[in-house]
């Protein structure tokens, strides 16, 4: 039987049933809600993460980089320098999104540091010029200064690429398609000269360009390198020559030299270039007149020393 009292009760406990109902309601409501924000939210935070793990390499950790002009830490954020360190460390250009040639070179010059094709001549079956009794050969000289050009200049912030690094025969015109097909910033080719007279006491340096196109600048790189190897060195001095047509130096698309460090027909000079010690001064002077180039490069400087004009 129902009593007034009972309903009262029935009531109380029926309000107090949908009250619960409506707070475990509000708190579905605001944990699905809070699930879809946290959702939304995590691309950005993973876009975030993303951008920082692909911050732009601290080339200014090394030594001298900090000095080395075009050696920007890159862009703050963002898609360009996730590109620029997975593609063109490859040696591709920037096709993670379409933009033009002359904007992909504007991305290339202010966030890259330059690309050195260094090209340790001959190899393999082709030894190049003999010296000691046939003993030094001028494939394995040339490849011991590459490896510490190399390093001198990963030191001083530079990207290089090797296009031997073992014992083996490229044609000159793989050597060219290489260095034009990885969009080098410059090329230097690592040689040893021979004399076939009688006379075993000439020596020296000497540094080739192609002096056919000017607008590659080549004469002005051949010039820095030159230079300071034989400060470096503390070698004889030659001559700077126009190669007038050597395949490697006409046929690259970038700034580019070929330096004959010594002559193996010379008795002293093939003990020196033969010496490790001897061979790290000439890999210093060659990484210094590269990165002397740039530095007249970006500050619009034709000539180095005292007749240094600005353009």
């Amino acid at each position: 039987m129902y009593t007034k009292e009972n309903l009262c009760e029935g009531a109380i406990r029926r309000k107090s049933i949908r009250g619960w109902g409506y707070s475990l309601a509000a708190a579905l409501f605001l944990i699905v809600m809070a699930v879809v924000f946290l959702a939304a939210k995590r691309p950005e935070e993973g876009n975030s993460r993303r951008a920082e793990t692909a911050k732009w390499p601290e080339y200014g950790s090394r030594a001298g980089a900090a000095e080395f002009p075009g050696s920007g830490k890159g862009p703050e954020e963002g898609l360009l320098k996730l590109s620029a360190e997975t593609m063109e460390a490859e040696g591709q250009a920037l096709e993670l999104i379409r933009i033009s040639e002359k904007d992909r070179q504007l991305w290339k010059e202010k966030f890259l540091p330059p690309l050195i094709a260094v090209d340790a001549g001959h190899g393999g079956v082709d030894s190049g010029c003999l010296g000691n009794g046939k003993i030094a050969m001028e494939k394995d000289i040339n490849l011991e200064i590459a490896f510490r050009v190399r390093e001198e200049l990963e030191e001083k912030g530079f990207r290089v690429m090797m296009l031997r690094e073992t014992d083996e025969f490229l044609e000159k015109e793989e050597r060219a398609e290489l260095a034009n097909s990885y969009q080098a910033d410059a090329y230097v080719s690592i040689h040893q000269n021979t004399y076939e007279g009688k006379d075993k006491s000439i020596g020296g340096i000497e540094t080739w360009y192609d002096g056919g196109d000017g607008t590659r600048d080549s004469k002005t790189l051949a010039e820095c390198v030159h230079r300071e190897a034989l400060r470096s060195a503390g070698a004889v001095e030659r001559s700077l020559i126009d190669s007038d047509g050597l395949y490697v130096l006409s046929k690259t698309l970038m700034p580019a030299c070929l330096i004959e460090t010594g002559f193996l027909s010379n008795p002293e000079e093939c003990r020196r270039l033969s010496d490790p010690a001897y061979q790290e001064k000439l890999a210093e002077g060659i990484a210094n007149g590269i990165m002397e180039y740039f530095r007249q490069k970006s500050s619009g400087v034709h000539q180095a020393g005292p007749d240094a004009v600005k353009e």
